[in-house]
């Protein structure tokens, strides 16, 4: 939004008043509107879940920095500068890396295996249908798909 508004504009800093940090003003309303939509405090209160990142102060893109330039730096160029990231005080990414990487790509080859070996049904039938008009209309059955499980 920030990089459209400037080349609307003309001008940097759009969203956020003169002097202050467009990567605050945007982490603050992404914050903000993520409470919002969940009906919940957008940052840590007593008895609330704690989610927090932490971020690489050596990422080439926050070195040097302080203040509210790192959440400029850390939101318009950084985001590989992710240490570690806590979802209601649990630590699921460490050094960059989910706590599950191994298994959710595991997960993921064999789901994506499983996909690739499957035929495709539609394939010849819609062709056939698309180059003959008269052709009766063909139904597919729920079950046709090996991952369906209805």
């Amino acid at each position: 939004m920030e990089y459209g508004q400037r080349l609307a504009l003309r001008r940097r800093n759009c969203l956020a008043p003169p002097g202050a940090s467009s990567g605050q003003a945007l982490f603050d309303g992404a914050l903000a509107g993520g409470g919002q939509a969940l009906g919940a405090p957008a940052w840590l209160a007593p008895g609330m879940p704690a989610d927090i990142v932490s971020l690489d102060a050596t990422h080439p893109s926050l070195v040097g920095r302080g203040g509210d330039d790192i959440m400029d730096g850390f939101v318009f160029s950084a985001a590989q500068a992710v240490d570690c990231v806590w979802r209601r005080g649990v630590k699921c990414v460490a050094g960059g890396v989910h706590t599950g990487r191994a298994r959710i790509v595991a997960d993921y080859a064999r789901v994506l295996k499983r996909l690739r070996a499957c035929p495709l049904p539609f394939t010849r039938s819609f062709a056939t249908i698309s180059n003959r008009a008269s052709a009766p209309a063909r139904s597919v059955r729920a079950n046709a798909f090996p991952w369906n499980t209805t």
